[in-house]
């Protein structure tokens, strides 16, 4: 595994797999969201120049896929607010989560999932009343 740095004693974790190519998705101390990459036989990635997005330390994290070149990311911003970004092959963009106004439990882990042949997502988190959403 490649030596990572600056990575936030107990950071969430995120991954997918596609084929033999595996990325992780971990939260810097700075709260900066980067992404880990497995090919070939090799880890690189987790430094600062492989940020996405900046979510909170310690925050949670979510992550599924189409295709390793369709990934979705879930995670907790600015007031804990669930947030999301999408990467394609033109790299990572703001998710359609933007509108959405749903803040997680602040212990709350989230779950990600694909449902369905549209490419709908559920994301699956605990609100502040301990309910399930």
């Amino acid at each position: 595994m490649v030596p990572i740095n600056e990575i936030a004693a107990g950071t969430a974790l995120a991954a997918v797999r596609g084929g033999d190519d595996i990325r992780v998705y971990v939260t810097a101390t700075n709260g900066d969201i980067r992404e880990v990459r497995y090919h070939n036989g090799l880890w690189t990635g987790g430094t600062s120049v492989d940020f996405i997005t900046n979510g909170n330390v310690r925050g949670p994290l979510a992550t599924t896929r189409g295709n390793i070149d369709d990934i979705h990311l879930f995670y907790a911003g600015s007031g804990n607010r669930l947030l999301g970004a999408h990467k394609n092959n033109n790299g990572w963009s703001n998710g359609s989560l933007s509108n959405l106004v749903f803040i997680p439990h602040p212990s709350s882990s989230l779950s990600a999932v694909r449902v369905g042949g549209a490419g709908e997502i559920c994301v699956y988190g605990q609100l502040p009343n301990c309910m399930i959403q």
